[in-house]
């Protein structure tokens, strides 16, 4: 299976690699750095140049796996919870439809279900699609 990762060179996106490698998984990992890329190819892990608030990158590394697995958190990020969930975002939009499994990290689940509250006003629908 080609699994979609980010935060693979973080604590739990590390260790969810650490376990698909060698199970025979492709696992591509978004890289926001030159030094990212490297220790990702090291680990035997395809990088993806991106960040997480580029929807671009993430939907086009979403449409060609089989499925998504979002750990990262960018807390550099000015707003980082506001782009996380945006990311998910991303994510969602590029996935509907497919079939696809998209995997979301337990605080970032929390995040999310935290703004669907917001669906009744139709926030979430104008946001995500």
């Amino acid at each position: 299976m080609n699994i979609f990762l980010t935060g693979a060179t973080g604590y739990l996106g590390g260790a969810i690699a650490r376990e698909l490698t060698p199970a025979g998984h492709k696992v591509t990992g978004l890289a926001r750095s030159a030094a990212s890329a490297r220790k990702l190819q090291a680990a035997r892990v395809v990088p993806h140049s991106g960040l997480l608030a580029d929807a671009g990158s993430l939907a086009a590394g979403a449409r060609s796996a089989d499925a998504v697995i979002h750990t990262a958190l960018d807390a550099a990020a000015k707003a980082p919870h506001e782009t996380d969930i945006e990311a998910a975002g991303s994510f969602l939009r590029a996935l509907a439809g497919t079939g696809k499994a998209f995997v979301l990290s337990g605080c970032r689940a929390a995040a999310l279900f935290a703004v669907l509250p917001f669906a009744k006003s139709g926030w979430l629908r104008d946001s995500w699609g």
